[in-house]
């Protein structure tokens, strides 16, 4: 992390997006890794592991410059919340609010990708 940390803001202080985008696919892709077997191991919960691997996602797709793939990418993870926030709002486990806030995500995700699709054509 401490290596990482001095890369970061080498590229920074260059003003480096490239390698900015670069770092931050390598450290999420690491981090994916580390908390896959986790994961596997039963340590962390699906959503832990979820949040981990849509950091690397929204890298990839940050690296790529593709605004519609960037958007794509939260709308995904968008929905995977929603539908976790959906089970623990039956389950009694989150509070209507909490429910309330993870469709306002998704449907503000899912605004920006048709924002953004309309802006390629």
């Amino acid at each position: 992390k401490a290596q990482f940390a001095r890369d970061m803001a080498a590229a920074e202080a260059s003003n480096d997006t490239s390698a900015i985008a670069h770092l931050k696919l390598a450290y999420a892709t690491r981090e994916l890794e580390r908390k896959k077997a986790m994961f596997d191991a039963g340590v962390i919960p699906d959503s832990e592991y979820d949040q981990v691997r849509y950091a690397r996602d929204l890298a990839a797709a940050e690296l790529s410059r593709n605004r519609v793939e960037i958007t794509s990418v939260t709308l995904a993870y968008a929905e995977r919340v929603l539908q976790r926030a959906e089970l623990r709002y039956k389950a009694g486990i989150v509070t209507a609010s909490e429910l309330d806030k993870a469709r306002f995500e998704r449907e503000r995700a899912a605004i920006r990708v048709k924002s953004d699709s309309v802006k390629r054509r």
